[in-house]
């Protein structure tokens, strides 16, 4: 923290706020992202399971 930064304490506020606000909505996404891919799969794997139990069971 400088002295420009201590003379504009507002304008320090909104660049700390804004760099908070871009990290946040980046990991948010990450995290919705990673949880669609691991929800992708498991649906995936319980339809693969569900498939070959209901194609045994009709033979």
């Amino acid at each position: 923290m400088n002295a420009w930064n201590l003379k504009n304490p507002s304008v320090f506020y909104c660049l700390n706020r804004m760099l908070f606000a871009n990290v946040f909505y980046r990991y948010q996404m990450f995290v919705i992202i990673s949880g669609e891919k691991i929800k992708v799969v498991n649906e995936w794997r319980l339809q693969n399971i569900a498939n070959a139990g209901g194609a045994t069971m009709a033979q």
